[in-house]
């Protein structure tokens, strides 16, 4: 999330509806001032490499009716591991190789498209190769392939097509990802999984924002009868996400969300439910879960999200989970997030409690549990965890400096197999009865310095250090990685678990 949009639509004056993401920009455009154009405005004069490479796209048309940019896309980053004491150590270099393109438009005032495309060749520090060969995805991003003896190469691609025909109701189809909540993390529906196929509608009327997602997401546990094309088939399940939002007071946003997640394929290959699309295409929240109860053959959770503007400046922030009523499966956030902290211009400072108690996310028939790709739709921990996360960030000009601090509990599952409820991918009906899973603790220190480059991609250099420990009575695992970077930072992967 861009901060200066966050800060401008934050203000206490501003009523716009922050909690679902991403936002979109026409309707973010009315509250913000454009500073993007004004900066490029106040460059006009300067030769077309300084503009190309400081304030302006690689390739751009305005005819007035028609809007049209393109850009080129890349991360590359070379790093080094000086905790790492496996066998790759000393046999491979790490480093992320990533080359794309983005292409964004508008036809008219009411149609916007979206297309982006990456590949990507990496070698990740030890716990990111022990995470990938474990769930065969890279996190965030998608299915893997070998590449050379310990590295990875994989690739993302994502679309959207935004049809706003009136001034209050928008629709878009896209392959993408969604966010709910003002969090750093969502407990309830967040972009830490890979991107999936949606049909989204978000309708305003005065003070409400209802948003309906309709998603199909992916088990890659289950994979289905060999198909005719070269790539596997795997099961597939369907989501319908809504939310709604309510301004209740300029200073007070409150939020009512539900999921429910069902079967879309038997083992076979073959829908599920192809009688009961009318359930899943309903669009009037609440009516599910009273329906079905939490406690379901499909997986339905609900919750609650809370925003307060305490200052024009300072924001607290909150979310409630709960999965299933009677086994006590629930989560709640709370936070503060600022801007301008000591009255100094571009400091930003977020404090962030996470909690979740085990097996929630998951469900009797781990097939339907709430993930998509191997990875959690809500938090990247998965169950069963406590957190607290702790980011500040400074801007002076184009120069910027990042410092973000994870302290983690869990129960890690034991070595005789017991499930003690923090790996949603098993079934939350496996739950022992006696005996206890290792008390885990996980630190996450992250420092990045940098320079923008460019801000309509986000063009940055910079270099930057990640100390990482898990540790309990049974293991120690340490990361302690430098590295330096060139990219165009437009999209969120969460590497902090």
């Amino acid at each position: 999330m861009n901060q200066e949009v966050e800060e401008g639509v934050s203000a206490a004056d501003k009523n716009f509806h922050t909690a679902a993401k991403p936002y979109l920009y026409s309707w973010v455009y009315s509250h913000i001032n454009d500073t993007l154009k004004s900066l490029i405005a106040a460059n006009r004069g300067r030769k077309l490499v300084y503009r190309k490479l400081k304030t302006e796209h690689l390739f751009m048309v305005d005819t007035g009716k028609f809007y049209l940019t393109v850009d080129i896309l890349y991360n590359f980053e070379l790093g080094n591991d000086f905790a790492d004491t496996s066998a790759a150590a000393d046999t491979s270099t790490l480093y992320v190789n990533t080359r794309g393109f983005i292409i964004k438009g508008d036809i008219g005032d009411k149609v916007s498209f979206k297309t982006s495309f990456y590949e990507n060749q990496a070698f990740f520090p030890a716990y990111l190769s022990e995470y990938v060969n474990n769930y065969d995805v890279v996190p965030g991003a998608g299915r893997i392939k070998p590449f050379k003896k310990t590295g990875y190469d994989y690739a993302m691609a994502t679309g959207l097509v935004s049809f706003t025909p009136f001034k209050n109701l928008n629709f878009q189809f896209g392959h993408g990802k969604n966010f709910i909540g003002d969090g750093y993390r969502s407990l309830l529906l967040s972009d830490n999984s890979f991107n999936y196929p949606f049909f989204k509608i978000t309708t305003h009327f005065g003070k409400f924002q209802y948003t309906n997602i309709f998603t199909n997401f992916q088990n890659l546990a289950v994979e289905l009868p060999t198909s005719p094309t070269t790539e596997e088939r795997f099961q597939r399940k369907l989501g319908t996400i809504n939310h709604l939002n309510w301004i209740l007071h300029e200073r007070i946003h409150i939020g009512i969300f539900e999921s429910i997640i069902w079967r879309a394929s038997e083992s076979d290959g073959k829908w599920a439910y192809k009688n009961d699309y009318l359930n899943f295409l309903n669009p009037i929240m609440m009516y599910r879960p009273f329906q079905y109860g939490l406690n379901n053959k499909n997986n339905v959770m609900v919750g609650m999200n809370l925003k307060v503007k305490l200052t024009d400046k300072l924001n607290l922030y909150a979310q409630a989970m709960l999965d299933d009523n009677k086994s006590e499966k629930y989560g709640f956030q709370v936070g503060f997030k600022g801007f301008d902290l000591f009255k100094i211009k571009d400091l930003y400072f977020q404090a962030e409690y996470n909690s979740v108690s085990p097996y929630s996310y998951g469900h009797m028939d781990s097939t339907r549990n709430y993930s998509h790709y191997n990875q959690a739709l809500a938090h990247p921990l998965g169950a069963g965890f406590s957190e607290f996360i702790g980011i500040v960030n400074y801007k002076m000009r184009d120069f910027f400096i990042d410092v973000k601090f994870n302290y983690a509990t869990y129960q890690e599952d034991s070595l005789n197999n017991y499930h003690f409820g923090k790996d949603i991918f098993k079934s939350d009906r496996s739950i022992p009865l006696s005996a206890a899973g290792q008390t885990t603790t996980l630190l996450y220190e992250t420092i990045k310095i940098g320079y923008i480059i460019n801000p309509q991609t986000n063009m940055q250099l910079l270099i930057g250090f990640s100390n990482r420990s898990e540790k309990n009575n049974y293991w120690n695992k340490k990361t302690q990685y430098f590295f330096i970077g060139l990219r165009t930072s437009l999209t969120n992967q969460y590497f902090d678990f």
